[in-house]
């Protein structure tokens, strides 16, 4: 009796180990799609943006996406975005890079984080390289496509120009 209930107590734990195993198999599996979903979606926008192609990256957007853009308003909707998007790249924004660091997909949304640089002109007529950080929430369509519900970013502090060493002016 007791062996019978030693080797029905093992068989559960090698059926639980097994469990376990798959399912660490197959949220690698999905980890891995998730990274290539949301891969194609931000290399569409980083492509699409350095071609200055607003119309391209806000269709990128669910129709009722948003872009939090920092120290501004919301925008709503493909078309908010397509102007907000026009300015930008107008001003001569250009060269943005965008650099993954983690994502997930659960169900029909998904999520990246990751850091950017972008190039952007001053007002000296430099261009000058700014760095800073984002936030992309995805969605999957009915067609089964995925579009950027949600895209917040920030950028790092801009670095103090070096101060110019002190003179000794009391001659």
């Amino acid at each position: 009796m007791k062996n019978i209930k030693l080797v029905q107590l093992t068989g559960l734990v090698v059926l639980f180990f097994i469990a376990m195993m798959s399912c660490n198999q197959e949220s690698a599996k999905s980890n891995k799609d998730a990274s290539k979903i949301i891969y194609k979606v931000e290399q569409a926008y980083e492509d699409a943006y350095n071609k200055k192609d607003a119309t391209a990256v806000s269709m990128l957007y669910a129709e009722n996406g948003s872009e939090l853009p920092p120290g501004a308003d919301m925008i709503t909707g493909r078309e908010n975005i397509k102007k907000l998007l026009q300015n930008n790249l107008a001003q001569g924004a250009t060269n943005l890079q965008i650099d993954p660091i983690s994502f997930e997909i659960k169900g029909d949304l998904g999520y990246q984080v990751g850091k950017f640089q972008i190039d952007v002109p001053t007002k000296e007529g430099k261009i000058m390289t700014v760095k800073g950080k984002y936030v992309s929430i995805v969605t999957k369509t009915t067609k089964g496509n995925w579009l950027i519900k949600y895209h917040i970013f920030n950028y790092d502090p801009v670095p103090a120009p070096p101060t110019a060493p002190a003179t000794n002016d009391s001659k």
